[in-house]
């Protein structure tokens, strides 16, 4: 398997390269044709100097008849989308179809089959709908019965204080250092700082996620566009540090032209600055290096949302950006057409998550870019690139599992390799080949995944509520930005001293 994926992968790079090296602009590849998949599983060939160690100790859960221990993941999705492809579900994380699509999907099934026959277990998964708390309902049951079937589970990180209060999960940091190596670069390691509650971390994001990766802040932006309006080559800009919130502004407004003749840039005939949603607001909040909360150096939750500099952030986003007449924000005010209005060609710069770039960018057919999401000023050492918690997907053990040793063994074999085996799949086939095939854009599609942060005052959040409060802020219009702040001050406080008081309850 691992030679077949090798042998594909050079293959892709190879015909990357001769294209780049003619004088036209590239074609976008097409999707890989499906591999075969072999039915017996051979180690994967990584050289072994290349590799860190595994150090965990030998475990076999096979029985003597030759049956394998079920290993079963629960899994979640959205808007009853159970198959792979869609905003929600764009690829599975734990599928084990033999009939992969793609090589991606061969990747998946590859490492659970060899991580099945290491470890004599069989990996099956169920996807649960979350909304309406149908997910945390099926673990809820399963916590309260005799069966225990899920040994692991994920999670959208929008309802993950749910099932942490709910003491649903089991506190990972039991076997750190002795099974799961939670400092190693198979796990997030941002993820690990900021999902760790005291002395205790319930949930978390590895190598062997997805979604995860999927759900991290971008721009993409239209080389042509860029190229008329003279702003020159914008990854010059990202190498030199000097990609900020006014460079971004500024080729906004060079770029973003009436040409209807009504003077205003409100229609399909005029060329914008930006296309995105409401989301965007969260993404350059991020952007600019700050979060609404962090995790002290005690352990608990410390809110930073409110004071003065923050709500001079967030302003400005609101009244430089999201106001701006150039900005066309799609989900508040959506204009009749047939496509989006980046991918037709109308406007410079365009707001999205990673996997847009597999979902919704499929039909582009211009050679687009991507950058990070822009600096605050060039005072900030490095681009910060946030994984949104309305799709972001996290992972745990059931505080009731039958086994949580064997939980954490096989959910660290799984991380180790996903690091090795399904991460390079990811990102040299399926998404450098759509993003563009440019050095270039490579270069800024690593830029982001390199910095991805993720903000525990999202996910933490609970029901105060004041993203969504913010989400809503934008539709409206209205200016005091910081009155949002003081009419959910109380509730977030609130919030946090329960988290904190749970912090103290559980060590």
């Amino acid at each position: 398997m691992k030679r077949f994926l090798c042998l594909a992968l050079a293959l892709l790079m190879m015909a990357m390269m001769l294209v780049a090296c003619g004088n036209e602009t590239p074609e976008q590849p097409d999707q890989p044709e499906t591999p075969d998949v072999p039915s017996t599983p051979t180690e994967p060939e990584t050289p072994a100097d290349t590799r860190i160690p595994l150090d965990m100790p030998e475990r076999y859960y096979g029985r003597t008849n030759g049956d394998k221990e079920s290993f079963h993941m629960l899994e979640w999705t959205a808007n009853n989308w159970f198959e792979a492809g869609n905003v929600w579900l764009p690829w599975h994380e734990g599928d084990t179809s033999e009939e992969a699509e793609d090589l991606l999907g061969a990747a998946v099934f590859a490492r659970n089959a060899y991580v099945e026959e290491q470890y004599g277990v069989e990996i099956t998964q169920e996807y649960v709908e979350v909304n309406d708390g149908k997910h945390l309902s099926r673990l809820r049951l399963d916590n309260t019965t005799s069966g225990n079937e899920i040994q692991l589970v994920t999670m959208r990180s929008l309802e993950a204080w749910s099932y942490v209060e709910s003491g649903l999960l089991y506190d990972m940091n039991t076997y750190a250092g002795e099974i799961l190596h939670t400092d190693q670069p198979w796990w997030v390691q941002d993820a690990v700082e900021s999902y760790t509650l005291g002395d205790s971390l319930y949930l978390c994001s590895t190598e062997m996620l997805l979604r995860d990766k999927g759900a991290t802040a971008l721009m993409f932006f239209n080389p042509t566009l860029a190229a008329d309006y003279g702003l020159g080559n914008l990854y010059d800009l990202m190498d030199n540090g000097d990609w900020t919130f006014e460079a971004m502004i500024s080729a906004s407004d060079v770029v973003a032209s009436d040409r209807d003749g009504d003077d205003l840039i409100n229609t399909r005939q005029d060329i914008w600055g930006i296309t995105g949603a409401d989301d965007t607001i969260f993404y350059l909040f991020a952007g600019a290096d700050k979060k609404f909360a962090h995790i002290d150096e005690e352990g608990y939750l410390a809110y930073d949302f409110g004071n003065k500099d923050t709500i001079l952030v967030m302003e400005e986003i609101f009244e430089e950006v999201m106001y701006a007449e150039w900005y066309q924000n799609g989900y508040v005010n959506p204009l009749p057409g047939e496509g989006g209005m980046f991918g037709d060609g109308l406007a410079l710069f365009d707001f999205a998550l990673l996997k847009a770039a597999d979902i919704g960018m499929r039909d582009v057919e211009f050679d687009y870019g991507v950058l990070p999401i822009p600096k605050y000023d060039d005072d900030q050492d490095d681009y910060r690139s946030l994984v949104w918690v309305h799709h972001d997907c996290v992972l745990g053990i059931p505080s009731a599992t039958f086994d949580p040793e064997m939980a954490s063994v096989i959910l660290e074999a799984l991380s180790y390799e996903s690091y090795y085996t399904l991460t390079p799949v990811l990102y040299d086939t399926l998404l450098y080949g759509r993003l563009s095939k440019t050095e270039d854009a490579r270069r800024g599609y690593e830029t982001v995944v390199a910095n991805r942060v993720y903000d525990p005052g999202q996910y933490w959040e609970g029901k105060a509520g004041l993203t969504n409060k913010i989400l809503r802020h934008t539709a409206t219009h209205t200016t005091g930005f910081s009155n949002i702040w003081g009419s959910y001050q109380t509730p977030i406080t609130t919030q946090v001293e329960l988290i904190n008081d749970f912090i103290d309850e559980t060590r």
